[in-house]
């Protein structure tokens, strides 16, 4: 299954078509979401979040929701989830957001399995061979998931997170857990 087939995947905001001073009375604050503020682990540093003014209110297309993944288009290809404290903040060019439709796919999970090994090598091999490496938004449409189950997709959710649930309990061992989600990023 295409990732296009169950989820919404759009390019952010040239940020210069809505730009207005900072000075200007009609001028809108927000914060932008900057290369610099998404660090490798998948987060995001809100002291690094640079104000942005835009000359009248922005589509929500263009700001941070809960359950979007927002993905680098340059590299290293970072994804981060957003959550309640990371919501509506401008999603400049240089990212894409994808908002799940519908449940066959769990917003932590596509968050875990864009940040593995395996689906960055596989970013990586579809990217622009110019001066600065980066990926067309588009590929994100055709990026070919197995979907595991969900009961399998919370297990993962779970273990990303460092939580205990049932399958830890099952197994007994969170070593085997761990080795699972490395053979499944592979």
């Amino acid at each position: 299954m295409n990732l296009g087939e169950i989820a919404d995947i759009r390019s952010g905001l040239v940020l210069s078509r809505k730009q207005a001073s900072a000075d200007s009375p009609q001028a809108i604050r927000y914060h932008q979401l900057s290369l610099r503020a998404v660090k490798a682990e998948g987060e995001i540093a809100p002291a690094e979040l640079e104000p942005y003014f835009a000359k009248e209110p922005l589509s929500m297309d263009y700001l941070t929701q809960p359950n979007d993944i927002v993905v680098r288009l340059t590299a290293p290809y970072t994804a981060v989830l957003i959550d309640d404290t990371t919501r509506n903040l401008v999603i400049t060019s240089n990212f894409v957001v994808i908002r799940i439709r519908g449940t066959e796919l769990m917003p932590g999970y596509l968050y875990w399995y864009l940040n593995t090994p395996k689906a960055k090598r596989q970013i990586y091999q579809n990217t622009t061979k110019s001066m600065i490496s980066s990926v067309n938004a588009r590929y994100f449409c055709r990026l070919e998931l197995q979907l595991p189950s969900p009961e399998i997709q919370r297990q993962m959710e779970a273990l990303r997170r460092g939580k205990d649930n049932d399958y830890d309990d099952k197994i007994g061992n969170r070593t085997r857990s761990l080795e699972r989600l490395r053979q499944l990023s592979r």
